[in-house]
């Protein structure tokens, strides 16, 4: 359950090297941001998790070492992180849309299954200026 007193909305952003001894620094970030929220501990826990098979994904497929940007928003309603890489472009939403059931999630496709069944939204984008995005956003339960 949400504190609905702090209605202010936070915006971090933490700028950090994808390499995996960095995983931890990521994940504390973000516990850090929520210490101001009151949030069960299956939250939390489904969050971390998402978060550490989505930071292994940028690290095997956009490319080991790339910088990357992780911005969080928090709300009374909703936590929105964003992961921003500049390595290269790989959407990871392709390879399960279509699939149905652990059978059919390709090879690498299973940890986004396991991402897209632990929070409410995920969406990924590319820009012009060659910028992976993919954003996933977990609904408080107020």
């Amino acid at each position: 359950m949400v504190d609905l007193t702090n209605n202010v909305i936070q915006i971090k952003e933490l700028k950090i090297f994808a390499v995996s001894d960095n995983e931890d620094i990521v994940c504390e970030f973000i516990e850090n941001i929520l210490e101001h929220y009151v949030v069960d501990f299956k939250f939390k826990f489904k969050l971390e998790l998402v978060i550490r098979e989505i930071f292994s994904h940028l690290i095997k497929y956009s490319g080991e070492s790339i910088k990357i940007r992780c911005m969080l928003i928090v709300n009374p309603l909703r936590l929105s992180i964003s992961f921003h890489d500049f390595g290269k472009k790989f959407n990871p939403l392709v390879s399960i849309n279509d699939a149905d059931g652990v059978d059919e999630v390709v090879s690498g496709g299973f940890s986004m299954h396991l991402i897209r069944n632990n929070v409410d939204n995920i969406y990924y984008e590319y820009t012009e200026d060659g910028v992976n995005i993919l954003t996933i956003e977990k609904l408080f339960n107020v």
